[in-house]
């Protein structure tokens, strides 16, 4: 994105060159020699001819049909635009970090409570095994208890594999070796606090003020309508 920023301003420099003048100059030299025919005698000469020749050339624009203004003001324009895509690049790698950070932090969760689950059915289970020995249940409450261990054991292993990719996708987009150990800290937040007390055309009214896609595309509306304009300037006779 920066590449495509730097891109764009130099093609805007170059649309504001557009209006110097163009010179062109060239120069030249020859030589010759060797038998000839004299045109005036009609005879055949040995005879050596030198020549040279200097020449300019400038030109510059008068009147185009306003192409060359427009055509600035819509590289101008897409200069503008590209920097506000950049803007959105960044925020964009911003939100994809919050976005992993915060499926490590669910996957913690989910992983806990698993562990839990396991926990208490294990408790259930030893104590209906107590119960069946003293005749207090039947066998078959202890082999369903017992399934259920088994399954909430699945569940804590498919969770430590879940949070070790989310993980490993934090670090991929922190561009961390994979090999290296990150710890994440859940911050202490009061879910009060990140409560929006704005309306909803209140938050898009403020998306649409700020956020740099929006205007972004606003800017390359206005360049595409400059762009038509020196479109059509080229229909006009030039000077």
């Amino acid at each position: 994105s920066e590449y495509n920023v730097e891109e764009s301003k130099i093609i805007s420099q170059q649309s504001d060159f557009s209006r110097l003048p163009s010179v062109n100059a060239q120069g030249s030299y020859g030589y010759s020699w060797g038998r000839g025919l004299d045109p005036v005698s009609n005879r055949f000469v040995t005879q050596e001819i030198t020549s040279s020749g200097v020449g300019a050339q400038a030109s510059l624009p008068l009147i185009n049909g306003l192409n060359i203004q427009n055509t600035i003001r819509q590289n101008k324009m897409s200069y503008q635009a590209s920097e506000f895509d950049l803007a959105k690049v960044k925020n964009d790698v911003a939100l994809t970090v919050a976005v992993n950070f915060i499926n490590v932090v669910f996957s913690k969760e989910q992983l806990e409570n698993a562990r839990f689950q396991l926990a208490s059915s294990q408790q259930q289970l030893d104590r209906a095994k107590k119960q069946v020995a003293a005749g207090a249940l039947p066998r078959s409450e202890e082999l369903n208890l017992d399934a259920q261990v088994a399954t909430n054991e699945l569940t804590v292993i498919q969770r430590e594999n879940a949070l070790n990719l989310a993980l490993l996708q934090l670090k991929q987009v922190l561009q961390i070796p994979a090999s290296q150990p990150l710890e994440v800290v859940v911050p202490d937040l009061d879910p009060e606090d990140l409560m929006l007390d704005q309306d909803r055309d209140q938050i898009f009214e403020t998306a649409n003020q700020v956020m740099p896609e929006i205007k972004s595309a606003k800017l390359r509306v206005e360049s595409s309508y400059y762009g038509v304009k020196a479109a059509r300037g080229s229909l006009l006779p030039r000077l």
